[in-house]
Order: C-alpha cells, then structure tokens, then sequence
C-alpha cells in the first residue's frame, strides 16, 4: 500500500490539545465496538446490533471532536460521499490493527497539520488512505470534490468518510 508509506510516519506523534490516554481509549473503543458488532451481526443477533451502532458513533463522534480542524467544513461533501462508501465499517472485513493504525494515523496527521509540516502529497496520501480504508468508491470524483485539496481539507474528507461509514453520527441509518 504506497500511500500508506506517506502518511504511516506520524502515527506516533500523539500530542493533540488533549490527554493521549483518552485519545488512545477513544481509538481502542471505536476498534473494540466495531469488532463487536460484526461479530454480533454475523452470529445472527441483530437485536443487538443496533445499540452497538449508538455506541460505536458515540466513539466515533467523541474522535472528531478532539480531531477535526475547524474551518474546514465543506457544504455537500457529506452527501456526495454517501453513495460512494459502499458498506458500513462493521461489515469491511478490516483487521482491528488496521482499523487502529487508521485511527493513529488521523491523530498523527492532525498534529502534523497543527505544527505546519504538511503538505499537498500528505494531503494526496491521507485521501488515497481514506479511499482503500473505507473502501471510497470513486476516489478521483471526490478529489475533484473537494479541489484545491490542502492538508486540512483532507483530515475534514478522512472524518467525514468515517463518519458516513458508521452511518452518520446522528442516528442514521445501521444497516444491520
């Protein structure tokens, strides 16, 4: 994955406006939950699915407050990219690792974006990421999206793209 060589380096640089303990509980929830609820929707216990949905856009919703940039949001984006995830991110098939080394890589490149050392490439990176991550259908249409494309709006598309795939953060849709 060469677009995971671009982005992989700042995964350590943990150091938001925030505790790194709750960051990294914040992290090993959204990966703990999703877990749980592709297991519990495999094994047939729907009923079930449903609450751990809530719980995991609780998760999710609580990661982008402490990671999104403000005065990047982008009217529409949400709504051209709904079609273009094609399943929610219980049912991707993702290892946790890797859904944990995402999850770090967005913490790092918000740092990096905070202390100025990005630039376009990492922005091109973190997009390409996103798109194999979360399996983004159409990732040259949303580039065109969201043209010129800067470190910032990247982050903003990265958020955005986890938050469809959990089915939004205001009690969308579960898919279960």
């Amino acid at each position: 994955m060469s677009c995971l060589s671009g982005v992989s380096n700042l995964s350590s640089e943990i150091s938001l406006q925030v505790d790194s303990p709750y960051l990294h509980d914040l992290v090993r929830g959204i990966v703990l939950t999703n877990s749980i609820t592709a297991i519990t929707r495999a094994l047939g216990y729907g009923e079930y699915v449903g609450e751990l949905i809530e719980a995991l856009r609780d998760y999710v919703g609580r990661f982008i407050e402490v990671v999104a940039v403000e005065g990047t949001y982008i009217p529409g984006l949400a709504s051209s990219m709904t079609s273009w995830v094609k399943a929610p991110l219980w049912e991707l098939d993702l290892p946790d690792s890797s859904l944990e080394e995402y999850l770090d890589i967005l913490i790092g490149y918000r740092q990096a974006l905070a202390s100025g050392r990005l630039a376009r490439d990492d922005a091109l990176n973190l997009l390409q990421l996103t798109c194999l991550t979360l399996r983004i259908d159409r990732c040259r249409e949303l580039l065109a999206e969201v043209e010129p494309l800067t470190p910032a709006i990247a982050l903003q598309v990265a958020l955005t793209a986890l938050a469809i795939a959990i089915g939004g953060l205001g009690g969308g849709s579960d898919s279960a």
